[in-house]
């Protein structure tokens, strides 16, 4: 049996997270201040031109299952999750807006994400993380990841981070 890729939606105690199908107010002002530079320098460097957002949002989406993750109290745009689905595994990456550092919303996202993965038969959840991230780093392993190994993705340093459901 593999991994249910059915769109996903969950919610948590602050957030809504929606595929991107899936009716949220977005346009391109929400992508742009979510896509700063600040935000997107820790991506393969392929990543980090987001000069069109909703060109950059339309890439992703060509590569994997994207999801929108806004407040709940007045449903503006906070984050992305990017689902890459490999046989049981996935491939987990997201974004949080510079507003939303230091919040508690990347661990709360990440943690609910989790949740809901447990659901759809995924075995094991990758993440790559720039070894200069460490926030991102303390996120995944408050959310139960281990660092599994270095790996080098172009011009970035990089760890891989797992998790077994």
């Amino acid at each position: 049996m593999g991994v249910n890729r059915d769109p996903m939606t969950f919610e948590t105690s602050r957030l809504l997270v929606r595929a991107r199908n899936a009716s949220i107010p977005t346009n391109d002002v929400d992508l742009k201040a979510l896509l700063t530079s600040a935000v997107l320098v820790h991506l393969p460097s392929h990543l980090q031109d987001a000069t069109s957002p909703t060109e950059w949002i339309n890439a992703r989406h060509a590569e994997c299952e994207v999801l929108f993750a806004s407040k709940k109290i007045d449903q503006s745009l906070l984050g992305l999750v990017l689902l890459a689905y490999l046989e049981n595994n996935i491939h987990l990456g997201y974004l949080l807006a510079e507003k939303a550092w230091g919040q508690g919303y990347g661990t709360e996202l990440v943690q609910g994400l989790l949740a809901e993965l447990e659901k759809s038969g995924a075995e094991r959840i990758f993440a790559g993380v720039g070894n200069d991230n460490h926030a991102s780093a303390r996120v995944l392993e408050k959310a139960g990841f281990h660092k599994a190994a270095r790996t080098p993705e172009e011009d970035t340093e990089s760890s891989l981070w797992c998790i077994s459901l």
